[in-house]
């Protein structure tokens, strides 16, 4: 996707936002293969941010918790989680700022506030 859009973003001075998730930076036993997963979209992320920003186009990587889908929903967490509008609005917000990542939600950026520490050192010490 990302190759295929990159030369349109380019032209657009658009952005290419990567929805992972806050099991991106750790594992959750019962949905292991979930958390892998992401944590391999958030490895592809940070790739992208360094071929894309040479590019001009902006890279969000965005770390909700649970969020209010059909997925939650079939594994019983009903009303345990936050609205999509949550992350939608986080979405604009975070792009208007130029950040690099999103922990959008109460939850989520419990965990942000933790791993931002790590990531200002290890990851990118311009925008965590």
């Amino acid at each position: 996707m990302a190759q295929a859009f990159a030369p349109i973003l380019a032209e657009k001075n658009g952005a290419f936002v990567q929805l992972n998730s806050v099991v991106s930076l750790f594992n959750m036993t019962p949905f292991t293969s979930y958390c892998a997963s992401k944590a391999a979209t958030y490895s592809i992320s940070l790739g992208l941010k360094d071929v894309l920003s040479e590019q001009n186009i902006h890279v969000l990587s965005v770390h909700p918790g649970a969020t209010d889908t059909q997925m939650l929903r079939d594994l019983g967490f009903e009303g345990k989680a936050e609205p999509v509008e949550t992350v939608a609005e986080g979405i604009v917000t975070a792009l208007k700022s130029g950040n690099f990542f999103l922990f959008p939600g109460e939850e989520s950026q419990q965990v942000g506030e933790q791993y931002s520490s790590f990531a200002q050192t290890v990851i990118t010490s311009e925008d965590a």
